[in-house]
């Protein structure tokens, strides 16, 4: 198991992309790190607060899934979707916040919109 310091926040934001359009009609937009499982959508909650979390990966959960996003502004520049391992959150309910990533050393806090995550905060 490995801590990692992450900025939590207790309202999140929207999901999907974001951005407008450049001169000569390319887009800036790029696509919010957003983690499906369980019937849920985590949102990456990384830079939502000024104050740093520190958060501790639990068990592997198993697999979630990156939804493909056209980040480009081209027609053939979708994203596929993409695998990738959920964790617990050790102290947090999966059903709030999850860890995501490839290995628990590069997993990342994702939490579903509205997640209340005061219990990181006291237990740092």
């Amino acid at each position: 198991m490995r801590t990692l310091a992450v900025a939590a926040v207790l309202v999140v934001g929207g999901t999907g992309c974001g951005g407008g359009l450049k001169a000569g009609g390319a887009s800036d937009a790029k696509c919010a790190y957003v983690v499906k499982y369980e019937g849920r959508s985590y949102l990456d909650v990384r830079g939502q607060s000024v104050t740093d979390t520190k958060f501790t990966v639990g068990k592997n959960l198993g697999a979630g899934l990156l939804p493909g996003c056209d980040e480009s502004g081209e027609v053939d520049g979708t994203e596929k979707p993409e695998k990738v391992t959920v964790y617990e959150v050790e102290g947090i309910d999966p059903a709030v916040a999850v860890a995501a990533g490839k290995t628990p050393a590069e997993a990342v806090l994702v939490a579903v919109q509205g997640a209340d995550l005061t219990s990181l905060d006291a237990a740092s």
